[in-house]
């Protein structure tokens, strides 16, 4: 029924459903739907559906969302923090697998596949396949840094990236905002802290 009411054929989703059953970090996880569901700045009710079935089964409280436009999580580095969260519980690698599927669902869910839910999709395979494979290393991955021009935008990135010292490299001194799987993924993180007047650029691979 839960299948026939999304209308999502092409995907075995009560199948899905219950095979998740109980999963590792379900909490985690809704946090993870929340988050993909509003990527695109909207949320659909067939999406709020899916999210409500899951945290039923699961026994966890469902987050209140409402159908329509929303800036609750509508962003892709924000969804990409939460599944980085839920793999680092170690959950079963054929968990983490389904959970992708599960991502493909709400991609779908609308009848339209937003820009901004291609991109992420494109980092969170290579993320979720970088686990299953159990990959070590940063080996063929995409380096976002940011050169600060003077003190004040050094304090600036100080602040934005709390914890991360800085690296000496050819270009002066740099702190890196982090290594991603996908190249158009590590670009859209390059713009956002361009749009802060922050001079940034992608390495690597």
């Amino acid at each position: 029924m839960f299948a026939r009411a999304l209308n999502l054929e092409r995907l075995e989703s009560a199948d899905l459903v219950r095979s998740l059953v109980q999963p590792t970090g379900a909490q985690e996880l809704i946090r993870v739907f929340e988050a993909m569901a509003s990527i695109d700045k909207h949320i659909d009710a067939r999406e709020i559906a899916m999210i409500e079935e899951f945290a039923r089964r699961w026994n966890v409280e469902p987050p209140p969302l409402k159908e329509g436009e929303t800036e609750i999580h509508g962003d892709v580095i924000a969804l990409r923090v939460r599944v980085d969260e839920y793999l680092g519980i170690a959950p079963p690698k054929e968990q983490a697998e389904e959970l992708l599927d599960v991502l493909h669902l709400f991609e779908q869910a609308d009848g339209h596949v937003s820009a901004e839910e291609e991109l992420v999709l494109e980092e969170l395979t290579g993320m979720i396949t970088h686990y299953v494979d159990g990959t070590t290393g940063d080996r063929g991955m995409f380096e976002v840094v940011i050169v600060p021009q003077n003190d004040e935008q050094l304090g600036a990135v100080r602040s934005l990236l709390r914890g991360v010292g800085a690296k000496v490299a050819r270009g002066g001194t740099v702190f890196s905002a982090g290594r991603f799987f996908s190249p158009r993924y590590a670009e859209a993180v390059c713009d956002k802290y361009i749009a802060l007047g922050l001079f940034t650029r992608r390495v690597g691979a």
